[in-house]
């Protein structure tokens, strides 16, 4: 019979900070670092990379994942066991296609190029942070919202985090799932989604010799954004690959600015010293007191942006 694997993570593994007149710029990575294979024995060091075997015979699936959560006294209670009846789907042909709650008034902005996340914005505030000379007519990856680094995540043998960000996506699926049943009478989600895909081609053939079907879905529901990458192995041989769902968060002073999560007593990399340390985390919020790129490993759950009037969890 077919068999089925997905795996999700929501990792903090990397983070960058830099002062970006006139604005000021936080960058987080989230970076898969699982394999996937058909084995019943669990992996005690998961490397790396993600790798998919062979479609014959099975269905495997690799599922990157992030969830963002802006904080603020417009976003009620909601009830995450509330049910939806969904709507039928909407036409896909527009491009950027924005998502909007109509109770919360958050609206998600998505662009074809790349499947490109380009602003989360709350009643108050955008969430993600866009460089003022960033372009958006597809001739080059935006510097900014949630770029998809993928199949590669930094250099490698193809250019710098793949080419998935340079592609454009088809939107397959567009549609507004609404309250139903008993929920209706108070409050409970209102989901509005979008569906994004890439399949391999002749030109992505010569970038990277893999033959593969990737799927996006943004969903902005009851003041949360949750992204999901899968990729799907097409081809009969082994599937390989690195990514990120590379979120550029923006904040209002960098120096009230707090990272917290499960940070305490994990190993980082300090790649500001030359060369590389290995160090330890001594506290359990990551303050920004000067030029910061650090890596840190092992670190799951949830984390929480906090300082100068925005905050987010991840």
């Amino acid at each position: 019979r077919p068999r089925t694997m997905a795996s999700s993570f929501n990792t903090l593994a990397g983070m960058r900070a830099q002062i970006t007149t006139p604005l000021l710029l936080l960058s987080l990575l989230a970076i898969n670092t699982e394999a996937f294979h058909v084995s019943p024995l669990p992996l005690s060091s998961p490397p790396a990379f993600a790798k998919l075997p062979a479609s014959a015979g099975r269905v495997v699936k690799a599922n990157f994942a992030r969830s963002v959560r802006a904080v603020g006294s417009f976003i009620p209670e909601t009830n995450p066991d509330a049910r939806v009846a969904s709507t039928k789907d909407a036409p896909v042909l527009q491009d950027p296609i924005i998502l909007e709650d109509p109770t919360t008034k958050e609206r998600v902005t998505v662009r074809m190029d790349g499947a490109h996340v380009q602003s989360y914005m709350t009643p108050d505030y955008d969430v993600f942070f866009t460089r003022p000379d960033a372009v958006f007519d597809g001739s080059k990856p935006v510097s900014g919202g949630v770029p998809i680094c993928w199949p590669q995540f930094g250099p490698g043998d193809m250019q710098q985090h793949g080419f998935a960000r340079n592609l454009k996506w088809e939107c397959t699926d567009v549609r507004a799932e609404r309250p139903g049943g008993m929920t209706a009478l108070s409050w409970s989600r209102n989901t509005q989604r979008a569906v994004y895909e890439l399949i391999h081609t002749k030109e992505t053939l010569k970038m990277w010799d893999s033959r593969f079907q990737a799927r996006y879905q943004v969903e902005l529901s009851g003041g949360s954004l949750n992204l999901e990458l899968r990729v799907h192995n097409k081809g009969v041989e082994p599937l390989t690959f690195t990514g990120a769902l590379h979120t550029y968060f923006s904040v209002d002073d960098l120096e009230k600015l707090q990272i917290k999560g499960p940070f305490k007593g994990k190993k980082y990399l300090d790649k500001t010293c030359d060369p590389v340390e290995e160090k330890e985390e001594t506290e359990g919020a990551v303050m920004i007191d000067g030029f910061t790129e650090r890596v840190y490993q092992d670190v799951a759950g949830k984390g929480t942006i906090e300082g100068g009037g925005k905050s987010g969890v991840l």
